[in-house]
């Protein structure tokens, strides 16, 4: 359909037929809710694509964003899904879903300069990334010197603000074995507060030991296979736990009905009754009552 007020044009396409640029890896909590969301309210806002070739000479789809929505629209069994269609390069893709990101919600440690890598790899200029994602040009150059040194641990604490960039830097222009000596001058300078002082010493020690090159994450390295395939794993387990659920709930049903055939039985015959009055027992519970009361299932 065409919205004629903002000019966007939003088809129903296949889901098979989108290509993920920038694939992430997103928190399989979060991407649940997702799911769930969708699943009892619908998709509130469509993913975005840009028109391209498949292999095949067919059309086909590169996404802009949306791309936990489309997982989930997998995880639910559909096909298809509603998209707002544009035409875009293969950069302008990459910007827009760098910057969408930014704006919806605050980048993973390491997102940021990761696509920041990929645009600058694309030829784009520190002052033409900076415009695109609001950030100073001069902020960009320093992230590309840390990247450019191979500081990929250093970069992820600078996201996590667990380290100033200004410090970063002068870490990996420190010699060997004057990281804690920078650390030091940072504090007495006011750069590094009390409260970075241990997480940056322990990214120091890291860096030390394992090297500039950030490891993935055990989360990360436990999810290669994406969420679609995290969410299908727990459905299974679910599953499992509902039924045997449903086989306890049965085996109690049907104990439930010898029971309640048995108080029947015994309540038609005058010698049980004697002796119930001879107790004083006059009541039962008032829900097996009903069940005692109702007339029998053929």
């Amino acid at each position: 359909m065409n919205d004629t007020d903002t000019d966007i044009v939003i088809e129903t396409i296949p889901i098979e037929r989108i290509v993920v640029l920038n694939p992430r890896i997103r928190d399989a909590g979060k991407f649940a809710e997702i799911v769930d969301s969708i699943d009892k309210v619908g998709l509130k806002q469509p993913i975005k694509v840009s028109r391209t070739r498949g292999a095949d000479g067919e059309v086909a789809y590169s996404l802009v964003y949306g791309q936990g929505r489309m997982e989930a629209f997998l995880a639910l069994g559909q096909t298809e899904i509603p998209a707002i269609v544009t035409d875009l390069s293969e950069e302008d893709i990459l910007l827009s879903s760098l910057v969408e990101n930014i704006a919806r919600t605050k980048p993973r440690p390491g997102d940021l300069f990761r696509a920041i890598g990929d645009l600058a790899g694309r030829g784009y200029s520190n002052s033409k990334i900076a415009a695109k994602i609001g950030y100073s040009a001069e902020y960009v150059g320093k992230l590309r010197r840390l990247m450019e040194a191979g500081e990929e641990r250093l970069l992820v604490a600078v996201e996590a603000e667990e380290i100033p960039l200004k410090v970063a830097i002068a870490i990996s222009e420190a010699g060997s074995g004057q990281a804690q000596d920078v650390l030091v001058d940072a504090y007495k300078s006011g750069e590094l507060t009390v409260s970075q002082m241990p997480r940056a010493k322990s990214v120091i020690a890291r860096r030390e030991r394992y090297g500039k090159a950030q490891r993935p994450a055990k989360e990360d390295r436990n999810r290669a296979q994406g969420p679609s395939e995290e969410l299908a794993r727990n459905l299974k387990k679910m599953v499992k736990t509902h039924t045997r659920l449903i086989e306890k709930a049965d085996f109690a049903s049907e104990h439930l009905k010898v029971l309640v055939r048995g108080l029947r039985v015994l309540l038609s015959d005058y010698n049980f009754l004697t002796l119930l009055r001879a107790e004083q027992v006059r009541t039962m519970p008032a829900p097996l009552a009903r069940l005692v009361e109702a007339p029998e299932e053929t």
